[in-house]
């Protein structure tokens, strides 16, 4: 879904979905609403979130995501929902 540069929405809530999450996160300029919660996603968060100035929910809780929030995100001056406990 990372070539759908129109994409708003990507909701992938509960689906026992495992891995990272890609970089090409941050190509999708128009990307107002992620949820990729209670899955088993991994690694870090990718720092390119801080592209998707349109953002205003992002709940990534309930998975192994590890490290810091990135200082990317002082740039979603949009966001207005954000959900991250493990």
């Amino acid at each position: 879904f990372y070539s759908n540069l129109e994409l708003e929405e990507v909701i992938l809530k509960n689906n026992s979905i495992s891995g990272t999450i890609s970089d090409k996160v941050g190509d999708l300029s128009k990307l107002a609403t992620f949820w990729a919660s209670f899955n088993e996603l991994s690694g870090s968060i990718p720092t390119t979130f801080g592209n998707n100035l349109n953002l205003k929910e992002l709940e990534l809780q309930n998975n192994k995501i590890t490290g810091v929030i990135p200082s990317e995100f002082g740039n979603l001056e949009a966001l207005e929902f954000l959900s991250m406990e493990s």
